[in-house]
């Protein structure tokens, strides 16, 4: 499991003992790290697994980019740079070499293929909008789908025909927070007063 926050630092924890087994310093000196100078509004907003990898996707407040970091040694084996705007949340699609990243106010909801590095924009900012601000996303296992938290809702979102395909009521105002289990059985949602809500899907 990997966490981050306002000290700029991600932490990654075993499942199996509890134990934090590796602390990686985003304003590192050193070059192997992911090094940028100190800034107060640099904290970590958003972080995802590759799944079957190492790697995880990092995502900090003012940078216009997203650094790849290896979780088992802590080094950073790239930043994807080439986004064009300030990515607010990050999801890696399973089964693929593309992560989904959304930003309000450029690029609205997009792709980006690690193997291409091509970018495709699937809804732009303004179709975003109309979607009651996007507050948390979600990859489904099969790679096709991705669950956007909503106000009041979650989406499930068919990245290739780029339409809502189901919507799961959520009553108790903002979703802060969306997991979805590996075997894609389960989804869950946080809200911003507290609640749980756990729905069992097929």
């Amino acid at each position: 499991m990997a966490g981050g926050g306002n000290d700029q630092s991600v932490r990654v924890w075993s499942l199996e003992t509890g134990e934090n087994i590796l602390d990686v310093s985003l304003f590192n000196p050193d070059e192997s790290q992911v090094a940028t100078p100190f800034e107060d509004d640099n904290d970590i907003i958003a972080i995802d697994w590759w799944p079957g990898t190492p790697l995880l996707a990092v995502r900090r407040m003012s940078d216009l980019r997203v650094d790849l970091v290896d979780a088992e040694t802590g080094t950073r084996l790239f930043a994807v740079a080439e986004l064009g705007s300030s990515p607010v949340f990050v999801a890696f699609l399973p089964g693929t070499t593309q992560f989904l990243f959304a930003d309000f106010e450029t690029a609205g909801l997009a792709l980006y293929d690690l193997a291409t590095g091509q970018s495709t924009v699937l809804e732009s900012p303004d179709s975003l909008t109309a979607l009651d601000s996007l507050t948390a996303l979600a990859a489904l296992p099969n790679g096709q789908h991705v669950a956007l938290g909503l106000k009041g809702k979650v989406a499930l979102y068919d990245v290739e025909s780029r339409a809502i395909v189901e919507e799961l009521a959520f009553p108790f105002g903002g979703i802060t927070a969306l997991s979805v289990t590996p075997d894609g059985k389960k989804l869950i949602a946080g809200g911003e007063h507290g609640q749980l809500v756990i729905w069992e899907r097929q």
